[in-house]
């Protein structure tokens, strides 16, 4: 009765984790070769020009991002003092995007503020990173089916690099290696479980 209890909470699992309603993609190069370039394609009606990640429903089921947690990297050292701003990017206006949609239109947004008086002066800045701090933003968005996420100086060679999400109906399109080790880990204890009782 036990063993039928086990297994079925086991496949429960893998029911679970096998019901995926998203994907999620970013633009990289695989070891292999393969080319993953979130750009010049569209997503559930939108028109993605260059983008750093991706999340998307692969069903037509709507899903919540409740938050997320990600930092801005920068790939080449500054070349110059930061507190030359006439050589070097500052990096305290690395800046940021991340857009919501639900049926090809823009529902939702969290973005960098940068504000600049008449004379092309720099006034202040809101919600910025520096490069490589990790960042969480709680959002509570609901219903969308695409979620992009843009560093504001792409060009400059910044990339957003996501870190973690949570929310209702997003699932991993790959389990993560640690989930196959806990997986790893709890049939070993049941196989062993069995085994001594086996012998008892």
């Amino acid at each position: 009765m036990k063993r039928t209890f086990l297994a079925l909470c086991f496949m429960a699992g893998f029911a679970g984790s096998a019901s995926a309603a998203t994907m999620f993609d970013y633009d990289h190069v695989d070891p292999d070769g393969t080319s993953h370039v979130i750009s010049e394609t569209t997503i559930n009606g939108v028109w993605l020009s260059p983008v750093d990640a991706a999340l998307w429903s692969t069903d037509g089921v709507p899903f919540d991002l409740s938050s997320t947690t990600f930092k801005i990297d920068y790939p080449w050292a500054p070349v110059a003092p930061i507190d030359d701003p006439a050589t070097a990017w500052n990096e305290s206006q690395t800046v940021y995007r991340i857009l919501g949609y639900r049926n090809g239109v823009e529902v939702a947004r969290s973005e960098s503020e940068v504000v600049w008086d008449e004379f092309g002066t720099h006034v202040t800045t809101h919600n910025t990173l520096g490069w490589g701090e990790v960042a969480t933003r709680n959002l509570n968005w609901t219903n969308l089916d695409l979620v992009t996420w843009h560093s504001g100086a792409r060009s400059d060679g910044t990339f957003v690099q996501v870190l973690a999400m949570s929310g209702a109906g997003i699932t991993a399109a790959v389990p993560e290696p640690e989930t196959y080790a806990m997986m790893l880990a709890g049939l070993g204890i049941t196989a062993l479980a069995a085994r001594r009782r086996k012998r008892g």
